[in-house]
């Protein structure tokens, strides 16, 4: 930066769509503290029960850091969601 100090890159975040939520994703809600039940707005998905709870919220997606996530599937990029069908 312009005082010498190096640049501190910040964590790599990306958005993943709530449908495609796994246990061991390290997510962000971005939403006020009284808008979910849970303490922290930041935290990795330990059970089926806060993926249904994250899905409940009405978000379509949530931020996703890789870095911070348990397992190796839950640092793969997820698959993309299911595309609605259109009728022709």
């Amino acid at each position: 930066d312009q005082q010498g100090r190096p640049a501190v890159p910040a964590p790599m975040s990306s958005t993943v769509p709530v449908q495609s939520l796994r246990i061991g994703m390290f997510i962000h809600l971005d939403l006020g503290w009284m808008q979910h039940p849970f303490a922290l707005s930041s935290f990795r998905i330990t059970s089926p029960e806060q993926i249904d709870t994250i899905r409940s919220l009405g978000l379509r997606e949530v931020r996703w850091e890789p870095e911070r996530s348990a397992d190796a599937d839950a640092t793969a990029a997820p698959p993309p969601p299911p595309e609605a069908e259109t009728p022709q």
